[in-house]
């Protein structure tokens, strides 16, 4: 939770010295890089689900 104020910080701080403009392009990139990370999990949930992608091991293998 920490982060998000930082960044929400950092955008108004952008806006600030940049202009309104530039705040707001900070905030949706972050909001689009978010997205894409959400996205990629429900993805692989959805793929692990299906079968298409196996479950990572929990148990480390020796090799010898």
């Amino acid at each position: 939770m920490g982060l998000v104020i930082i960044v929400l910080i950092e955008c108004v701080a952008a806006a600030a010295i940049s202009g309104v403009q530039a705040g707001l392009w900070s905030l949706t990139s972050l909001v689009a890089i978010q997205m894409g990370y959400l996205g990629g999990v429900y993805a692989r949930s959805v793929l692990e689900k299906v079968g298409l992608l196996s479950e990572p091991e929990t148990q480390v293998r020796r090799t010898r």
